[in-house]
């Protein structure tokens, strides 16, 4: 008959052996992913800020192209046939109000000095848009549509202040985005 092998006390400490092995496996499992997902969070949490960063730039960014865009319909009211003025003058009026207000909504947040050059230049190109503007069309002459129009430039050319001044502070926080932002 075959007997039974006895169960010496070797087995039972292998199985000790094995079970702080697996235990010791699990907990350098759970701390590993506990450190990745840390890792993944805070990457996260900075991808977040960088995209509010950019999201905030973007509103400076959508003004100048409205300071830009408001020369067309400035254009539009210079060449107007004088029976169609009054049009082409609301249509301008419309993107004066709306420069405005994009100007105002970050104004509180910008330097004022470098706000009140901005306005002081489009007040005086808005100036020589209607001078020209409401003239009769025969009498318009070139050298005053063209001084409006270079009043306009100006403009835009005073909001770069702007934009440097906010791009400045952006990378002064998170020096990380000097990519985006001057792509």
């Amino acid at each position: 008959m075959i007997s039974r092998l006895p169960t010496h006390p070797a087995s039972s400490g292998l199985k000790v052996h094995l079970w702080v092995l697996a235990i010791l496996t699990i907990s350098c499992t759970v701390i590993l992913a506990g450190l990745s997902t840390r890792s993944w969070y805070l990457e996260l949490r900075q991808s977040r800020i960088h995209a509010n960063m950019i999201a905030d730039f973007a509103r400076y960014l959508e003004t100048a192209s409205h300071i830009s865009a408001e020369r067309g319909p400035a254009n539009n009211f210079m060449a107007a046939p004088d029976s169609a003025r009054a049009e082409y003058r609301a249509n301008w009026a419309e993107a004066v109000a709306e420069t405005d207000a994009l100007i105002d909504r970050i104004s509180d947040e910008v330097p004022s000095e470098l706000v009140e050059k901005v306005y002081d230049q489009l007040a005086n190109a808005r100036r020589l848009v209607a001078m020209a503007g409401e003239r009769p069309r025969l009498s318009r002459r070139y050298e005053d549509i063209q001084a409006a129009i270079d009043a306009m430039f100006k403009a835009r050319d005073h909001f770069e202040a702007v934009l440097r001044w906010r791009m400045a502070i952006a990378l002064e926080t998170e020096p990380d985005l000097i990519d985006v932002l001057f792509k």
